[in-house]
């Protein structure tokens, strides 16, 4: 959403002047940016996820949360290489 500045500038004046229910829920992701509108961010709740620092510490919470003891021992083998190749690819683009 960082991209489109222009489209969060409307968005923020089509919340103010409708009314909603109090079951509707947007969902938005971005890169924290200068040019966001700072009343889109009073008005939201805010989580920050930061990736751990080092290619290292990237697989090792990938391979954590993703493969338990018993999922990471099953035949095939392949799968436990699959399994590390993709958390290393995505440490690798993190680290990017």
């Amino acid at each position: 959403v960082h991209l489109s500045v222009a489209f969060l500038r409307d968005l923020e004046k089509r919340l103010h002047r409708t009314t909603g229910s109090d079951n509707f829920r947007l969902f938005l992701t971005m890169e924290l940016n200068d040019k966001v509108p700072g009343n889109l961010f009073r008005l939201s709740r805010v989580f920050v996820f930061e990736p751990p620092s080092g290619v290292r510490a990237s697989l090792q919470r990938s391979l954590h949360n993703v493969l338990s003891p018993d999922r990471a021992g099953r035949p095939p083998v392949e799968r436990a290489r699959l399994h590390f190749l993709l958390a290393y690819l995505h440490a690798a683009v993190l680290e990017r």
